[in-house]
Order: structure tokens, then sequence, then C-alpha cells
């Protein structure tokens, strides 16, 4: 392996871990905080959904924010402002006193998290000209690994310490994990890629992203269909661990049954990179 090819995939590695913390400590293990929740502010299921309603409408607005800023600035200084911001929510939500602090809180955890995946995405295809879409499967594994590791996590924290401390482990990962790293390793894209000033140059550059092309080539359809066939394994496993959901619908799956689209979810991502 030459030396560029182990920048880039330390490139790879960074955004891997990046996207398994922040994402993994965000939308998907929300669940987890019903009881806690519930308790401390005496909220109905209803209004504890409102939570994933506040994250999804600030990560659409983070994508928009974080893709502008890439044209402008490197991509070290959007992922690790997303991280900060992240660490900033996740800090108001442990010293939270009301159910729209909560809201606050993961409005800005959204945010930070769709810089992170924004940046990881435009990071990894930069680096790569061979081997592309390989290199982002791997990275975005790291969406799986961290669902399953911040959920340990979580449930630990919170049964041996509180919801509040919970928060603040996570906040601490933040911190140590993500944003050093980010710093030091990653770039926008190799410095033998020319004087191209922003994305947008990048991006004309290269030959095979106009939208008509694309609709003509297979991979497009096979990595769609493995990405609904990902997501919907992903939404039976959430539903069966959400405290509203899983109950009414699920109550009768096995664990090992369960196992089995949870298996695609970790193992059929990297089949991605087999089919680009």
């Amino acid at each position: 392996m030459t030396q560029p090819q182990r920048r880039a995939w330390t490139m790879v590695a960074s955004m891997f871990v990046t996207v398994a913390i922040v994402y993994g400590l965000s939308f998907d293990i929300i669940g987890l905080f019903y009881n806690s929740l519930a308790k401390e502010f005496a909220l109905s299921r209803a209004k504890f959904s409102s939570l994933a309603t506040s994250f999804s409408l600030s990560f659409l607005v983070g994508g928009l924010v974080a893709g502008w800023l890439l044209d402008r600035i490197g991509a070290q200084f959007v992922v690790v402002g997303g991280a900060m911001v992240v660490i900033a929510g996740l800090l108001v939500a442990s010293t939270a006193s009301s159910f729209n602090a909560m809201l606050l809180a993961y409005f800005l955890i959204g945010l930070g998290v769709s810089a992170a995946i924004i940046t990881s995405y435009m990071v990894v295809n930069n680096w790569f000209s061979e081997g592309r879409t390989l290199a982002l499967a791997v990275t975005f594994c790291g969406l799986s690994v961290g669902e399953l590791a911040m959920a340990w996590t979580a449930t630990y924290a919170i049964g041996n310490y509180g919801w509040r401390s919970a928060y603040l482990v996570f906040a601490a990962m933040v911190l140590v994990l993500v944003i050093p790293l980010d710093l030091i390793t990653v770039r926008t894209r190799p410095a033998s890629a020319g004087t191209l000033r922003s994305v947008a140059e990048a991006g004309r550059a290269l030959p095979g992203l106009e939208l008509a092309r694309a609709f003509r080539i297979g991979a497009l359809y096979t990595r769609a269909d493995l990405s609904r066939l990902r997501n919907q394994c992903q939404h039976f496993t959430r539903a069966r661990s959400h405290p509203a959901a899983g109950d009414r619908f699920f109550a009768g799956a096995s664990r090992k049954n369960l196992g089995h689209p949870a298996g695609f979810d970790y193992f059929g991502t990297p089949a991605y990179g087999l089919f680009g």
C-alpha cells in the first residue's frame, strides 16, 4: 500500500469513528431515555416523540448549512464545528429543567450530526478515485457500529448513574475522541488534487456525476435496493425496541428473529462496496 493510499484509508478510519460516535448517540437511541424523561417531565409517548421531530428538522437544516460551509472552508473545521454543537446539545440535555430545553438539546444535536455525516461523504469521495464505493461502505458501517456501542453505553450509564450523567458521558466521548482525531487527520482533499478551491469546482472536474448519466448506471439501482432493505431492517429493530411501538406491533418477536434484520444491518452495509 502506497503512502497516498494509507493516508486515504486514515480518512476512512477517522470518519468511521466520527459517524459511529456522533450518530450513534443521537437519533437511534432516543427511546432508551423514554422512561427516565417521561418520569422527569411527565411526558406522554406522543410528546416524547417530538424529540425525534426536533432532531430530524435540525438535521435537514444542518445539512444545508454544512454543504454551504464545505464549499468555503476546510472539512476539518466543519466536522469539528459540528462536534462542538453536538457537545453543546448534550450539555443542554444533561442540565435540562424543562422539556423545551430537551427539544432545544436535540435540535442542536441534529445540527451537529448532520455536519459530520455530510462531511464524511465529501471527504471520502475526495480522497478516493478507485475503490471509492468500498471506502464509503466501510465508513458508514460506523453508523451501525455506533448504534450498537452507544446503545450499550447509554443503557449502562442510565442504569448506574442516571440519564443526566449518560448525556455527560456522551459529551466527553465527543470531546476526547472525535474532536482531536478530526483536527489532526481530516483534510478536505489530497494535496495532489491541485488548486481547486471548492467542492463545487472539484465536482465539475470529475466525470460521471451528472444526474442523467447516473440513472443509466445499474449500480445505482442495486445500491438503492440494498439501502431500502437495510432501512427496513433498521425500522423493524427500532420499532421493536421503541417503548411506544415495540410491545404493540412486535410483542411476539424473539431475540433470535430480531437478529436476522439486525445482522443484515451490520453485515449488509459493506455489500454496498461490492456493487460500486
